[in-house]
Parts: C-alpha cells; sequence; structure tokens
C-alpha cells in the first residue's frame, strides 16, 4: 500500500511539473504570435504608404507634358540650383538623404552628401518598389502560415495540458479513495483483532473449565453377594451407573478422585477441593454463555447449588445415590426461594405463585404464552439488570434509560409501557365487566388482589 501511495504521489509530481513547462510555453507561443502580427502590420502599412507616394509622383509627372512650362522650370531649376527645387516625396528607411527633381523624361535623384546627379528611371524605381511590396506579401504570407502552425501547436499543447489535468484529477481521487480504503481496512483489523482476543480468552477459559470438568470418580461397591467391585464414575454416564449400582449395591463410597490435570486426590480435603470447583463451575451464573453449560443447566434446571450441603454429605461419608437425592432436594429448595424473591418484591402470598404456574396449562392456549409465563416466573430472563453482574451491560434500561432494569421494569414499571398498558386496563374492563386493575402483579406473575376475582379474570383473559 505504501509503495502504490509513493508511486501515485510521483506520477503527480511528474504531471505538475509538465503542466508547468507547457503553460511558460503557451505562454510564449502567444507572446511570438503578437509580436509577428504588429510586424507584419507595420510591413504592410510602410508598404501602402511608398506606393501611394509613387502614385502621386507619376501623376505631377504627367502633368507636366507642356515643354514650356518644362523648359521654364529647366531654367529655373538652373538659376536658383538643384537643392531649391527639389522635393522630397518620400521619406522611407531605404531613400533618406535623397532629392528629387522632375525632368522630361526621368527624374534626377542628387545626393545630399556628394551634390552630384544621379538619374534614375520612374518605371525602374516602380519596378523595384513592386517587387519589394510582392516579396513584402510573400513574407507576410509566410508569418500567416508560420503563425497558424503556432495556433495550431498551441492547441495541442492546450488540449495535452487538459488531459493532464485530467490524469491529474483522477490520480488524486484514487488515492483519496485509496486512503479512505486503508483507514477502513485499519479499524476493521483493530475490530477483528479484539473480537479474536475475546474469542481466544472464551476458548481459554471454557478449556480450563472443561479440564476442571473432566473428573473420573472412583467409586467401591459392595453388594449382598458380598462381592466387592471398583467403577468409574463419568460426567456422562454417572447417573445410570449410580442407579444401577443403588439397586443392586448395599453400599459405595468415593475412593478417589483424577481431577482434568491427571493429578489423583485421595484425601478427603483434595476430594472436596475438586468437587467443591466442579459444582461451582457448573452451575455459576456468570458462565452461562457456554452451550454446553447451558445444556447442562436445561437439563438440570436452574439449581442454584450451595457447596455446603454437598461438603457435608461428602465429609458424612454420603453414598453416591444420596448425592443425587440432594441435587434433587435443592432443585425443591430453589422453588422455594424464588417464591420467596416474589413475596419479597411484591408482597403475594406465595401459594398464589404456585396456582399461578399450575394453572398455566388452562390460562393459555398458546404454547409460546406458557413457556413465557414459566421463564418469568422463574426469572430466567437475562434483564440488563443480570447482564450487569457478567460486565456484558451497562444495567440501564434500553427503552428508557433507567437504571435496575430488572424484570419487574422491563414488563410493567417501564415509563414507556404505561401508555400501552392503561389502554389494555380499559380494554379488560370493557369486556369483562370487572372493575380490574392492571398491577404489576397481574402483568408479571398473572395474579390479581382478591381470590374472588381470580377466577372469572382466568376464565376471561386467554
Amino acid at each position: 500500500m505504501q509503495g502504490l501511495w509513493d508511486l501515485s504521489k510521483a506520477g503527480a509530481d511528474i504531471l505538475m511539473r509538465l503542466a508547468k513547462k507547457n503553460k511558460i510555453f503557451v505562454r510564449r507561443s502567444f507572446k511570438l504570435v503578437k509580436q509577428l502580427d504588429l510586424e507584419a502590420d507595420k510591413t504592410s502599412s510602410e508598404f501602402e504608404s511608398e506606393v501611394s507616394s509613387l502614385a502621386l509622383g507619376k501623376e505631377l509627372h504627367k502633368s507636366s507634358g507642356n515643354a514650356t512650362v518644362r523648359k521654364k522650370q529647366r531654367k529655373r531649376s538652373e538659376q536658383v540650383g538643384p537643392n531649391k527645387h527639389s522635393i522630397n516625396p518620400l521619406d522611407t528607411k531605404g531613400l533618406q538623404g535623397l532629392q528629387w527633381e522632375y525632368s522630361k523624361d526621368d527624374l534626377t535623384l542628387y545626393d545630399n552628401g556628394e551634390k552630384q546627379p544621379n538619374p534614375v528611371s520612374l518605371e525602374t524605381i516602380y519596378q523595384s518598389i513592386m517587387e519589394h511590396r510582392e516579396e513584402s506579401k510573400l513574407e507576410s504570407r509566410r508569418y500567416q502560415m508560420a503563425c497558424r502552425k503556432m495556433q495550431i501547436q498551441i492547441r495541442r499543447v492546450a488540449k495535452t495540458c487538459s488531459e493532464f489535468t485530467t490524469r491529474m484529477e483522477e490520480a488524486e481521487s484514487r488515492i483519496s479513495r485509496l486512503e479512505d480504503e486503508a483507514g477502513s481496512h485499519q479499524s476493521s483489523r483493530e475490530a477483528m483483532k479484539k473480537q479474536l482476543e475475546d474469542t481466544q480468552w472464551k476458548l481459554t477459559d471454557l478449556e480450563d473449565r472443561m479440564r476442571r470438568n473432566n473428573l473420573r470418580v472412583l467409586v467401591a461397591a459392595a453388594y449382598q453377594s458380598h462381592r466387592f467391585e471398583c467403577y468409574e464414575y463419568g460426567e456422562s454416564t454417572g447417573k445410570v451407573l449410580a442407579r444401577r449400582v443403588r439397586q443392586k449395591a448395599v453400599k459405595q463410597n468415593v475412593l478417589n478422585i483424577i481431577d482434568g490435570n491427571g493429578r489423583n486426590h485421595t484425601e478427603l480435603e483434595g476430594i472436596l477441593e475438586v468437587l467443591k470447583g466442579y459444582y461451582q463451575d457448573l452451575y455459576r451464573e456468570d458462565i452461562m454463555y457456554s452451550e454446553q453449560l447451558q445444556k447442562e443447566s436445561q437439563k438440570y434446571g436452574r439449581v442454584q447449588l450451595s457447596e455446603i450441603p454437598v461438603v457435608e454429605a461428602v465429609k458424612n461419608g454420603a453414598k453416591i445415590g444420596k448425592l443425587y437425592k440432594l441435587l434433587t432436594e435443592l432443585q425443591v429448595d430453589d422453588m422455594v426461594q424464588q417464591n420467596e424473591r416474589w413475596i419479597v418484591r411484591f408482597g403475594v402470598a406465595g401459594e398464589w405463585v404456585d396456582q399461578s404456574l399450575a394453572m398455566a396449562d388452562t390460562t393459555f392456549l398458546s404454547a409460546n404464552l406458557k413457556t413465557q409465563h414459566y421463564k418469568t416466573l422463574m426469572d430466567l430472563y437475562y434483564t440488563p439488570a443480570k447482564l450487569k453482574k457478567w460486565g456484558t451491560s451497562s444495567g440501564s434500561c434500553n427503552r428508557c434509560g433507567g437504571v435496575g432494569a430488572e424484570i419487574t421494569h422491563m414488563f410493567f414499571a417501564c415509563p414507556m409501557l404505561q401508555g400501552i398498558l392503561n389502554e389494555i386496563e380499559v380494554f379488560l374492563k370493557k369486556i369483562t365487566h370487572c372493575n380490574i386493575q392492571v398491577t404489576v402483579m397481574l402483568v408479571v406473575l398473572r395474579v390479581v388482589d382478591s381470590p374472588e376475582s381470580m377466577e372469572p379474570v382466568l376464565y376471561k383473559i386467554r
């Protein structure tokens, strides 16, 4: 890209120099043409004056045909002298210092310096002047032809200059386009570099978590037939194996755990640390962008695992089957905690939340509305307030810009929704003939303030 820029810049400099030289040549050519025109006009005017003077002298010579008059003139000229009655009809550059005297047959030309007569025929002078005039005309024609050629050459030079100017403008526009493309490429490279760094960080984090989650748990199982068996409790088949062992075995204990880095943990503290990191990585909310972890969360539900029950169960020598039972209990506890959150937010009784969830199948005919109702009750929507915990959002509402955009704000408390909710309230009062108040509990949880108005609302609003 830099080489192309230098080449374009050098070409532009060369074109500028050629344009300057052509402008100087054109100015000089115009100046020379003007000088030639002035000289041609001057020469033609001089010749015209000479011809007019000679024609006047010839007419005077013809008018003096009387012999007596000529004799008197000759005698008078002899008495007075050649310098007294001489006339000077011409005052040209080539005939300066010469005087004329008319005679019968010819004109006598006297030299002022030598004072000697030099007879010259008038016809001879006229003929020489005409020849000189013809030569001047030819020279003038040559000058005109040269001027025409010069004008043609000037036009060619002007056309070349215009072409050079056009090429220079095209080169400048191309250079500007290249600069714009270079800037856009630079910005796109920076964006791609940043995106690559983010992707690399996510891949590294995902590899670390997968390495930590790749546990190999060795379990010892004792059966009623006094047979002792050791098997490996893997991540994908562990639940099936545990169910099978739980059906046949009498007792099963964890012997050791091999983590993702290949280190073997046989002591209780090491086993607890590995399990602690495993459960925290699997159910932590700030790493839910991983598809694998999203699948796991959908499989087990949004279980908010606490590390204390798991650690206590392992310390007390809990069996693998009991660990799964503990997970199930934690799921139930999570539902209870979720209900407690709604009670704290709205002051509504917990049984209303359970009843709203249980009546979702009969309340809504649309499968999408049922799913949305379940997600709302379980607080599964990723609102700006929730995304703020993970550093991917500022936590403000994208409609009104308010801070603390939780699910209640996004579905009810946003000022941009109040006009729509008021229209819905008027419409519901008309079709149900009930004094229904569109509150946050009705919008979010689909519950009303009094149990008496619960059934008609659920029956008519579908």
